[in-house]
Parts: C-alpha cells; structure tokens; sequence
C-alpha cells in the first residue's frame, strides 16, 4: 500500500495496486452537495457539482489573456468553476461570486479568503 500526498496537506488518497483511492474531501463534498440539493432545493441548481470537464469546455470561451476581466459566478456552489478561474486571473481582472446557498457561501469564503 503506498500513501500519495496530495498538494493540499488535508487530503490524502491511498493506492492499492495502481488504483487510487478518490480524495476523502471530494466524496464528502459531492455528499454535502447532495445533502444540500435534498434539504435546501430552492438554493441549489443541480444535484452534483460541475464536472472537471464540464467546467474546462465552458472556461475554453473566455479568453483570459484579456486585461481588465470582470467575471461574474452566480451559484459557485462548492467552487469547480471558481476554483478553475482564480488559477487564470490576473490582478487587473474582478471575479464576483454569488452563492444563496448559506452553507456553500461560507464554505466558499474559507476555500478562497485570499
């Protein structure tokens, strides 16, 4: 059995025999995400997060390389999208995130307090 350290010093996966163990943080917030969806529908659009795909093909039609950028997130949920356009944006550019869900925004707020 071998121990891969993730980047984020919280989350750790485990290989046995090649296949890796999703990211516990990753199973408990796609059942958070759930568990939102089922108690709070009115404030959750979708019953899973944006997939790492889905969220690449959308961000592919902005063009990030402009100066100035004012993107505008409305219902981040657990932040695929905004964990994806922070890695892009440059310190001319705005990002204003959204979220009513009131356990997604405070999430929110602690996964990007920079």
């Amino acid at each position: 059995m071998d121990f891969i350290k993730h980047e984020n010093p919280v989350l750790i996966g485990v290989s046995f025999g090649g296949l890796i163990v999703q990211e516990i943080s990753k199973i408990i917030e796609k059942i958070e995400f759930i568990y939102q969806f089922l108690n709070k529908p009115k404030t959750v659009g979708a019953i899973t997060p944006s997939s790492r795909h889905l969220t690449k093909k959308i961000l592919s039609f902005v063009d990030f390389k402009k100066e100035g950028l004012v993107l505008l997130e409305y219902g981040p949920g657990t932040g695929p999208f905004t964990s994806e356009i922070v890695k892009y944006l440059k310190p001319t550019d705005q990002l204003i995130v959204i979220e009513l869900n009131p356990k997604f925004a405070t999430d929110l707020k602690e996964k990007f307090k920079d």
